[in-house]
């Protein structure tokens, strides 16, 4: 789902027609796939399953191309990425891993980056035949957050503004465009929403 919606943006630009409304909406698809790819983030959960999405890890040690750590065998890195709510663990010898057995790093907050199984919990992170490969599947939510934190709402809000007072401009460093080729919104992303993103920026 969008961080804003049509109607959060026209109220936050004072605007009561409707007559731009699907402009309003292509710039907010816009400006949040821009600040998904300048952070290398998403924000909230999106999609099918109520946002729920399966992902896959190997069982074996990072050293050996796997996502287990190579100190700790019980903590299983998720190739960074951010899970903000499970559905479900199932190792890789297909048995599921009940929540009690399992706590989430960090523990308190999200985004989550790693899963590590109790000390008092006799599972391991294992797999079954001869191809570990992708048999750990977690499927949750994997986002930022369950919404978008307010700075980034904020960040669209600026974002947006942006694009659309600039909409008749055709100096960004790559325009987006109607099928008629026709100017609508600029690609460059102000600093005062770097400023506000620079905080949320993944370094790979």
């Amino acid at each position: 789902m969008a961080y804003i919606t049509t109607a959060e943006l026209k109220s936050f630009l004072d605007i009561t027609s409707s007559a731009d409304d699907a402009l309003l909406g292509i710039i907010i698809a816009s400006a949040q796939e821009a600040i998904d790819n300048y952070t290398l983030r998403t924000f909230e959960p999106s999609g099918a399953q109520g946002g729920h999405h399966p992902h896959k890890f190997t069982p074996l040690p990072r050293r050996l191309g796997g996502d287990v750590d190579d100190e700790n065998p019980r903590l299983l890195w998720l190739q960074d990425m951010d899970l903000s709510e499970i559905q479900s663990v199932v190792n890789g010898d297909g048995v599921t891993i009940l929540s009690t057995e399992y706590i989430t790093n960090p523990i308190n907050h999200t985004p989550w980056y790693a899963i590590e199984l109790k000390r008092g919990s006799s599972k391991v992170w294992t797999y079954t035949g001869n191809s570990p490969e992708g048999t750990i599947v977690i499927t949750g939510k994997w986002c930022y957050a369950l919404e978008a934190p307010a700075d980034i709402k904020m960040a669209m809000y600026k974002l947006c503004k942006a694009w659309y007072n600039g909409r008749a401009d055709s100096t960004g460093d790559r325009d987006i465009l109607t099928t008629d080729g026709v100017v609508l919104v600029q690609s460059r992303i102000p600093s005062d929403v770097t400023a506000i993103l620079s905080k949320y920026k993944r370094y790979s």
